[in-house]
């Protein structure tokens, strides 16, 4: 789907940095209550959904309207959001060797940002 508008095209990475952001304020309350396990089956799972629905909304309907793919767009970075820093923060939970497993980390995180072109 053609936007047809730079401003609406534009729009896209604005939103994903506003909602990491927004995001970002919120992990620190979620993590005290629940373990950092939880929360990244949880992200992980909702923005699998997300996606999952977007995709079914696209192949039934077939042209999305703007501010419905904004609202998908919102709610899988504030997913997202969760997801990074709690990824980040259950490694030492889990590895022997520190600075392999965060290098191994750094480095699978970043590919995958780079296919994705997130």
């Amino acid at each position: 789907m053609l936007s047809g508008s730079v401003v609406k095209t534009s729009m896209i990475p604005i939103l994903i940095g506003i909602s990491g952001f927004v995001a970002s304020f919120f992990v620190p309350l979620f993590t005290r209550k629940i373990p950092l396990n939880n929360i990244l089956w949880y992200t992980q799972g909702g923005k699998t959904l997300l996606i999952g629905i977007l995709v079914l909304l696209f192949n039934k309907i077939g042209a999305l309207s703007v501010l419905l793919i904004y609202d998908f767009v919102v709610l899988t970075y504030l997913w997202d959001g969760f997801a990074a820093p709690v990824s980040y923060a259950i490694l030492p939970r889990h590895a022997n060797d520190l600075g392999k497993a965060n290098a191994a980390f750094s480095v699978s995180s970043e590919s995958i940002q780079l296919i994705a072109g997130g």
